[in-house]
């Protein structure tokens, strides 16, 4: 709660701390199964998002991933969801 903040450059990279998928429908918008994911971003802070390009049975706690801009239809704004790191995208090292 500190008023004393910066902005820092993200690299866009994370990786995922803990997710669910849901499968009753919950808001009319959202087609179930989805997923709800909390993803840990290189820089140290954790956000609620979602993860996509990957069915919800393949995702797991660690999985790779990097920011992705869905636009949401009707509007100017954009959404942070993330995708799966690609094979060549993965770092080479266990500590980035």
């Amino acid at each position: 709660m500190s008023m004393r903040t910066t902005w820092v450059k993200a690299t866009g990279k994370a990786t995922v701390f803990s997710f669910q998928v849901t499968y009753r429908p919950f808001y009319p918008a959202w087609d179930p199964p989805y997923n709800v994911a909390i993803v840990q971003l290189e820089e140290g802070p954790r956000m609620h998002t979602n993860i996509v390009g990957v069915d919800n049975e393949e995702l797991f706690i660690g999985m790779p991933v990097k920011v992705v801009f869905e636009k949401i239809e009707g509007s100017d704004w954009y959404l942070p969801k993330f995708t799966p790191l690609k094979a060549d995208e993965q770092p080479t090292s266990p500590h980035p």
